[in-house]
């Protein structure tokens, strides 16, 4: 059996960099998974409620092949993460996880390969993950100008594409990947190159259909994306002035420009949650490594989380997840040391290797 690791850097040196692949919220706690710089899966176990430094595991890697690029990660709601991610040969892999530490599985890896159209392989870049009618997905954009997706309830190997999004626009960044619980569908929304908001669900009852919301967009990088089981939708990105943007779907479209802290420019997208009243909050960064939060739902908010510690700013996003109705952020700073933050405790920041 794998041991648990006390460093999470222990085997390649406290300053290796690392791969980020997400956080995630198992059994009422919080879940961070990267990847290290040997290319093997780690998780840490956060303790909820109680800001603490975790427990790592080493999940290792699939059939000696070690891993290289993040995707995602995908829940069921109750205990089985679904950790996506891309070797060095370009294979994409799944790691099926359960969070109850003790009696840690360190999952089980299943190959998905990778879109083999006529023209060759297709290389991806992530797009995002959901859950749905019991398999997890993946989305990806290829280098082909396609969105990509795959399944653990498919045959492996088989990816489809979701095809453009009209004859005059193509995709230029993703939007969100979302379960739309109204549609029973997975709800996919992107930026076109036109400016404008298109939504697609998967899987569709019939031939792929990409819908416009005639929504002006200048979202260049994406946060973050909520569905509400009412049926609203909130998107969050940052335009290429600095400015923190939001498009939203409340029965009607609608955008709100969240502008930027008093410090300056956005510069760092982290993660968009939802906390315990029902609020929607967006996590970014200025140009000095101070960590953000923007309440979207009132009145575009703005609250200082600071930095990890005088010395210590953050210069990289690890994941936003809420565990026990508390939002956790996680982020790197420029040492490569992972910091949490859960900005309704009373001590927001604590060191998690």
């Amino acid at each position: 059996m794998k041991e648990a690791v006390s460093n999470i850097l222990s085997s390649v040196g406290s300053t290796a960099p690392v791969v980020p692949i997400g956080a995630t919220s198992l059994s009422s706690l919080p879940y961070i998974y990267v990847i290290d710089q040997n290319g093997n899966l780690l998780v840490c176990c956060g303790v909820a409620n109680n800001q603490q430094q975790g427990t790592w595991f080493n999940l290792g890697i699939p059939e000696g092949t070690p891993l290289q690029t993040a995707l995602g990660i995908a829940n069921d709601g109750v205990q089985n993460a679904y950790v996506f991610s891309v070797d060095e040969t370009g294979c994409v892999w799944c790691n099926q996880n359960t969070g109850i530490t003790a009696a840690w599985n360190y999952g089980t890896w299943t190959p998905l390969l990778c879109p083999s159209p006529p023209s060759g392989p297709v290389q991806l870049t992530a797009l995002g993950t959901s859950f749905f009618n019991d398999s997890a997905y993946v989305f990806c954009m290829g280098d082909d100008g396609n969105v990509w997706y795959t399944s653990t309830g498919m045959t492996t190997g088989d990816w489809y594409t979701l095809g453009p999004i009209s004859s005059s626009a193509n995709i230029q960044s993703c939007l969100g990947v979302t379960v739309n619980t109204q549609e029973n569908a997975i709800q996919v929304t992107v930026n076109g190159s036109d400016n404008n908001v298109y939504q697609c669900n998967v899987p569709p009852s019939g031939p792929v259909t990409w819908s416009s919301a005639d929504c002006a967009s200048t979202i260049s990088k994406y946060i973050g994306a909520v569905w509400f089981p009412s049926g609203y939708f909130y998107t969050a990105g940052l335009d290429l002035n600095g400015n923190l943007q939001c498009i939203c779907w409340v029965g009607v479209w609608s955008s709100l420009n969240a502008g930027q802290p008093l410090t300056g420019p956005c510069a760092t997208p982290v993660g968009v949650a939802i906390d315990a009243a029902g609020n929607v909050s967006a996590y970014v960064t200025d140009n000095h490594g101070v960590l953000y939060s923007c309440n979207l739902s009132n009145n575009a908010t703005w609250v200082s989380l600071g930095t990890p510690t005088t010395v210590s700013t953050v210069e990289g996003a690890v994941g936003t997840t809420v565990a026990n109705s508390i939002d956790y952020i996680y982020a790197i700073d420029q040492s490569n040391q992972i910091w949490g933050c859960a900005p309704s405790l009373s001590q927001p920041w604590t060191p998690m290797n």
